[in-house]
């Protein structure tokens, strides 16, 4: 079986994001493809997840596709193909999280990571490290306010200045303001 039909919802992880952009539109797939091109025009995803998005979902009237069949255009096995649809799945419900301000305080920081860049990845081990655990958002605003209170630095062991300057590149992002204290 070369293809698994239009009509089919997805399963998996794509079918979560398919539920939930169904959520908001009656057009799920195409919804879920302007999406991709906007996570890609962003750089928060690139042309492989894509293209496994095209094809499992499946984008622009195309038929969607097996594991096996992605997985022989993209020149991997099916268990890396599954492994794209989670880290494409996870990268676009955060752009969706965003795009809505659907995001809580309670929230782990993790969810503000836009990609796995290095600056974002970095940041959230810095503070995770300082708090012991991975924070929430609002944990992290309210360490931020307190030590502008006191005037005092915030030290990320092994993390330094330049982490500082990451964390507020990954708070922005996600349209929240931080106090600017000094980080060491």
């Amino acid at each position: 079986m070369d293809n698994l039909g239009v009509s089919e919802r997805p399963t998996g992880f794509l079918g979560e994001l398919h539920d939930l952009v169904r959520g908001y539109s009656n057009e799920p797939a195409s919804e879920i493809e302007r999406i991709a091109n906007q996570a890609l025009t962003k750089r928060m995803i690139d042309e492989k997840l894509r293209t496994v998005l095209e094809y499992r979902i499946p984008f622009a009237g195309k038929e969607r596709q097996t594991l096996e069949n992605v997985g022989s255009k993209l020149e991997v096995g099916r268990e890396m193909v599954r492994h794209l649809e989670k880290e494409a799945y996870l990268r676009l419900r955060r752009l969706i999280i965003f795009e809505k301000n659907e995001y809580s305080p309670e929230m782990p920081i993790d969810v503000l990571l836009w990609t796995n860049a290095y600056t974002g990845t970095r940041s959230i081990n810095a503070l995770s490290a300082h708090f012991g655990k991975v924070p929430s958002i609002s944990e992290v605003i309210n360490l931020f306010k307190s030590l502008e209170e006191r005037k005092e630095p915030l030290r990320l062991k092994n993390y330094g200045h330049k982490c500082g300057q990451d964390t507020y590149k990954v708070f922005e992002r996600a349209c929240i303001e931080l106090p600017r204290i000094n980080i060491l």
